[in-house]
């Protein structure tokens, strides 16, 4: 058998070891709860970034879509240029034509009746012909 001083001793470290093994177990499970909390914290942090990433997404998509848009409408407002420019042309063609017959038809009767109005005539086309031509210089 062991003495009571031994036995004292003994339960003294007893006591030291429970002590001990209480502060450690006190340590695992603070450790554990910094564990999960830091698990917790990185998680949030990569649905902050992931919900970030989102947000520049549609953001991107929104200016796409503008830039899209912006561009059919330059396109839109192109060919209605182009249309405007073609009836043009095609309304200086039709006056143009319709001058030619009206010479025609002048060159035939100033034939007929006084030849010096055709001569006339002519100097005066050619005087505006070329004004406007010095105007485009200009």
């Amino acid at each position: 058998m062991l003495s009571r001083k031994e036995q004292e001793q003994l339960e003294e470290r007893i006591k030291d070891v429970q002590a001990r093994n209480f502060k450690l177990e006190k340590m695992v499970v603070q450790s554990s709860v910094d564990a999960v909390e830091e698990a917790q914290k990185k998680e949030k942090e990569a649905e902050n970034r992931a919900q970030s990433a989102k947000c520049r997404a549609e953001n991107e998509k929104r200016k796409a879509k503008s830039e899209i848009q912006k561009v059919k409408k330059q396109a839109v407002q192109r060919i209605e240029q182009m249309k405007a420019t073609e009836l043009l042309w095609d309304i200086g063609v039709g006056i143009i034509i319709l001058i030619f017959i009206v010479m025609k038809e002048i060159v035939l009767v100033a034939m007929q009746e006084n030849l010096i109005l055709f001569v006339l005539l002519i100097c005066v086309i050619r005087i505006c012909v070329r004004e406007k031509k010095m105007k485009k210089k200009r």
